[in-house]
């Protein structure tokens, strides 16, 4: 099955470990991806495709076991950041339409700013083959 999964540079940042594409990753995955947000900072269509989220902080049922996958493709994703909608500029908000996304091959969480985009994490692109022994 392959799956395209979201992983917030904070999530790779605190816990997460680097990985490449060609890899093998065990990961725990939720199948709810916060898709207001993501259309802001991915756009709309490509917020649609995500399938999953990577978490290993919070929101994950116990019930819910990680999963071994193959990495197939990775893309860093940037965006502007402004006020949220309704004024709120606490904690900012991606501004709608000014995501870029650049592939690469591997991943550690810490990519340099580009010009006045924040880096958001990753999208990437998995072939999921099994649950993870427990």
């Amino acid at each position: 099955m392959n799956a395209l999964v979201w992983v917030s540079e904070w999530q790779i940042q605190c816990c997460g470990e680097p990985f490449a594409v060609g890899e093998r990753v065990d990961w725990t995955l939720r199948d709810d991806p916060d898709r207001a947000w993501l259309a802001a900072a991915l756009g709309p269509e490509l917020a649609q495709s995500v399938s999953h989220v990577e978490d290993h902080h919070y929101g994950v049922p116990e019930e819910v076991s990680p999963v071994r996958a193959r990495v197939l493709g990775i893309r860093r994703a940037y965006c502007r950041y402004a006020a949220a909608p309704g004024g709120d500029s606490h904690p900012p908000y991606p501004v709608p339409g000014s995501a870029v996304l650049t592939e690469v091959d591997r991943a550690d969480g810490w990519e340099a700013e580009m010009s006045g985009l924040h880096f958001n994490g990753y999208l990437v692109e998995l072939d999921v083959f099994r649950a993870v022994p427990a």
